[in-house]
Parts: C-alpha cells; structure tokens; sequence
C-alpha cells in the first residue's frame, strides 16, 4: 500500500448508508440513529492474485430500524464501531428500502474485497 506498512485491524465492521462511499469515506451518509450501529464482519479466505478476492463469510443482521433509514445504497468496512479508518468500499446490487421494524440482511458472499 503506496510503500507504507500496514498492520492488519483487530477487527472489521460493516457501515452502511444511502449515496455512493469513496475510498475516503466521503460520499457515503452513513445512518445515523434508529437503532442503527456498525456490525462486525468477517470474511473467508483470499483466492486468486492479480486481483485477489474475498467475500464476508458470516451474514450480518442489523438490529430492527427504530425509525426510517431509507434506501441503502453503498457499504465501506472500517476498524472500529465508529470513527475509524475506511478500509474498502461499494454498492449493493440492489438497494433496500428500511423502515420502522425492518431489519438489514446482507447475506454471506454479498460483500466482495478485490485488491490488484
């Protein structure tokens, strides 16, 4: 990564929201409120090089939308519950609709992480 040592994060979590994410973050309006919070994830292993690729090989269930979170568009994967660094980043095939008493699913192999 551009010359620099990376350590690996303890931990992944999976932010989503409306808008198309960036690989600063930018462009994605995370949900805020209404029952939301970022989800740990976890993903299988690496196959391939040149690019390599993984997929989440967990399903990860947000709690039940407490208020309108509209349709989710775009995901980034950070290492840490909030704030934290953006890791990778990109759009649901298809967006969901969360309403009040809705609940996320992004089932597993939904997420994919390419690296050239």
């Amino acid at each position: 990564m551009r010359g620099v040592n990376v350590t690996a994060p303890v931990a992944l979590y999976l932010a989503v929201g409306t808008g198309t994410p960036t690989n600063t973050g930018a462009g994605l309006s995370e949900i805020v409120g209404s029952g939301y919070a970022r989800k740990p994830v976890a993903f299988g292993a690496v196959t391939g090089g040149g690019p390599s690729q993984t997929v989440n090989n967990v399903e990860v269930l947000f709690d039940e939308a407490s208020g309108l979170w509209g349709d989710i568009t775009g995901w980034i994967i950070y290492d840490a519950p909030s704030g934290g660094n953006p890791y990778y980043y990109g759009n649901f095939d298809t967006p969901e609709n969360i309403n009040n008493g809705d609940q996320l699913v992004v089932r597993t192999g939904t997420l994919r992480l390419t690296e050239n």
